[in-house]
């Protein structure tokens, strides 16, 4: 609506314009009308009586004569000329007052706010030392060599900033940036050499687009929280079921990998702890040799060790394992375990939590060690099972895991432990929330991004707290998580940006009301605001009396007589200045200022200037 005024009181300036010179225009083919050569002066005289007076009246008084006393012009195109100016005149009324009623539509329809609001500047706040640390709450974290991270023996903590805030002013929250020690709360990318990632995120799709070649069979499996701040496949022990039906077919080095959270304790030498993370293999009721399990290859836990098994040929006695027996896996806790066979170096090892712990490597009977796998069988591949077919093609299930797996990857090469190492320390989850309030202590709920007490910011760079209201304190607090304490997450240094009113010298003089010879009342808040803007605008604190007079106009916006003229004029060199439309307070301020003070008068011919 009020762009819409705008519009129409610029397209009337326009028509106004046009119609004064048809007028001029029209008065000079009046005055030619009566056949007199008038001086200018003369002209200017008879004017207002030739447009006010009736035509017969101007003509007969003005109109040229012969010697004969006849009229030498016609009386006609004289009256008619009269007329149209007539008309002019009226039209140019009319549009002067439907001028002057949109300009009081303008004024009536821009809305003004209550308060005016301040001029602001950037602030920062932040922790990158142990004194700034101390200022702030920490709950089973400590500072730890240039870093905020879990104390020792713990999996999760939090740690929880001072108040920041004056408790003066309204500040408004921009963002909050941190860096870390590592790259957390995300995916990892895997070596180049992968062929296959199930990282198990959803129950509708266990790989990711990038590895869509193995998709999955599944029943009977619940989706539960998983690792890289993501979801997992929690198995039953009894019916759970992720069958790969097309062929995993690789050759030469591998390595395979998985996260693990058994829902019991797995102990080394326990004959019936027998659990499947990744195998490839099958078995068929009705073969020769009913109840004969063939596999490519084996990575789980046999009689409670974790084990990476394959097997050279077709014979199913000729293969060759490498097993940890020392290691117990404590539940529920999360375990990074990786096979990984070097078909150059010939030699099979086993890695938990990316530490390297194979105990034993062995031929099946004793002798030496052929390294030679074999992997070309068309079996399906599994996780956290296998299975074998039954009567009437039912599948029966063997070694179900019970706990959750996430992150099941293949590569086609032999890893080092430091690319193991790499997908465990990236497993740490550090996150934030944040909380507001203009009383301490902030006894509010954290909330994460747009006002969500559910959600978490997880990216480290520039997190947008614009959605918060402006408040006088803001606290934020981290979270720390990590699967197991083989390695620290941290927090290495976090930023909060944020802007806050600008400090103004607080010296005004106040100017007495001459009609009623009253003080106004002071308000601190909007005279900062007002010598603040003057700094803005003439680069030097107020100093004179009309310096002064600028700063109360912008503060208290008061004036005894208004002209809208000037206002106006003001309005449109605000509008260029500021690129928008007045809002507040403090915005209308600036516009008495422009257009009842002279220290304005100088702002108001450079704005009204721009483009």
């Amino acid at each position: 609506m009020i762009y819409f005024l705008f519009t129409l009181s610029y397209l009337l300036d326009i028509i106004l314009l046009i119609l004064l010179v048809i007028l001029i225009l029209g008065v000079w083919q009046l005055i030619k009308s009566l056949g007199q050569d008038f001086k200018l002066l003369e002209k200017i005289k008879i004017v207002p009586k030739i447009i006010s007076e009736k035509p017969a009246v101007t003509f007969n008084q003005y109109a040229q004569k012969n010697q004969t006393g006849t009229y030498t012009v016609s009386y006609d195109q004289h009256k008619k000329i009269n007329m149209l100016i007539k008309r002019l005149i009226g039209s140019l009324f009319g549009f002067i007052t439907i001028k002057l009623f949109i300009i009081s539509l303008i004024f009536l329809n821009i809305p003004r706010p209550s308060e005016a609001q301040p001029n602001f500047y950037s602030a920062f706040y932040q922790i990158n030392n142990h004194s700034s640390y101390s200022q702030g709450t920490a709950t089973l974290t400590e500072w730890d060599e240039n870093g905020i991270t879990l104390s020792a023996g713990q999996n999760s903590g939090n740690y929880v900033s001072a108040p920041i805030g004056n408790g003066k002013n309204l500040n408004q929250w921009k963002s909050l940036s941190w860096e870390m020690d590592n790259s957390y709360n995300q995916k990892p990318e895997y070596p180049s050499s992968t062929i296959a990632v199930w990282d198990l995120d959803s129950l509708a799709n266990c790989t990711s687009e990038k590895y869509s070649a193995y998709k999955c069979q599944t029943s009977n499996v619940m989706e539960t929280q998983g690792i890289y701040n993501s979801s997992a496949y929690n198995f039953d022990g009894f019916k759970s079921k992720v069958k790969i039906p097309q062929n995993l077919n690789f050759s030469g080095s591998f390595t395979i990998g998985a996260w693990i959270k058994p829902n019991i304790n797995l102990l080394n030498g326990s004959e019936e702890q027998n659990f499947t993370i990744l195998a490839k293999g099958y078995g068929d009721y009705l073969d020769k040799n009913p109840y004969e399990f063939r596999y490519n290859f084996f990575f789980g836990f046999k009689n409670g060790s974790l084990s990476l098994i394959f097997w050279s040929d077709t014979n199913k006695e000729h293969w060759v394992e490498a097993k940890n027996t020392k290691y117990n896996f404590v539940a529920p806790n999360w375990y990074h375990v990786a096979g990984v066979y070097d078909d150059k170096a010939k030699t099979l090892k086993l890695y938990i939590d990316g530490i390297e712990q194979t105990s034993v490597v062995a031929d099946y009977d004793g002798d030496k060690i052929d390294h030679s796998f074999y992997n070309k069988d068309n079996f399906p591949s599994w996780l956290g099972s296998s299975a074998y077919r039954w009567q009437d093609n039912e599948e029966k299930l063997i070694n179900v895991f019970d706990g959750a797996i996430d992150e099941v990857f293949v590569a086609n090469s032999a890893l080092d432990i430091l690319d193991i190492r790499k997908l465990v320390n990236q497993s740490g989850v550090i996150t934030f929330q944040v909380r507001t309030g203009d009383t301490l202590p902030l006894s509010s709920e954290f909330w994460g991004p747009n006002n969500d007490k559910t959600a978490y910011f997880t990216q480290p760079q520039n997190n947008d707290l614009s959605f918060l209201s402006p408040s006088k304190y803001l606290q934020f607090i981290f979270y720390f998580y990590r699967p197991n304490t083989n390695f620290k997450p941290k927090l290495k240094s976090a930023i909060l940006e944020y802007i806050v009113p600008e400090e103004a010298d607080l010296r005004i003089a106040l100017q007495a009301n001459e009609s009623n010879n009253t003080q106004l009342t002071r308000n601190l808040d909007k005279e900062r605001q007002g010598i603040a803007l003057f700094i803005n605008f003439f680069k030097t604190k107020p100093t004179s009396d009309l310096d002064w007079q600028f700063v109360n106009l912008v503060a208290y916006n008061n004036i005894e007589q208004r002209d809208l003229v000037k206002e106006q004029t003001a309005i449109t060199a605000f509008v260029k200045k500021m690129k928008r439309l007045p809002k507040s307070d403090l915005d209308w301020g600036i516009i008495r200022a422009l257009a009842y003070c002279p220290k304005g008068q100088t702002l108001l011919a450079s704005w009204l200037n721009l483009k």
